[in-house]
């Protein structure tokens, strides 16, 4: 799981608090894009969940291996944030603050 990938991984940790409000504009602006294209939603507690459309079973082939790759690390990440529970647990677990 997460933790065990961090204790393998601890480079992962390295400024990664500087890198993850990095990220902000272009994870909001993928967010706003989901949400628009109906792949997420917002629920009323404020959180994202699946929304009524998927993404084109064809797309993953027309994408490069290394594109194809980022995707399996994205679902298996995905899973593991979702197995800690909550966000809290999870930036505990990265070393991160909320």
């Amino acid at each position: 799981g997460l933790l065990e990938w961090l204790r393998r991984n601890p480079v992962i940790q390295i400024r990664l608090a500087d890198r993850v409000n990095g990220s902000l504009d272009i994870v909001t602006e993928a967010i706003r894009l989901a949400c628009f294209s109906h792949l997420l939603a917002i629920d009323t507690q404020g959180r994202l969940i699946p929304g009524a459309a998927t993404l084109p079973k064809m797309l993953p082939k027309q994408l490069s291996e290394n594109t194809q790759q980022i995707f399996k690390n994205i679902d298996r990440l995905g899973h593991w944030f979702a197995l800690a529970g909550s966000t809290r647990t999870t930036f505990d677990m990265m070393g991160l603050e909320l």
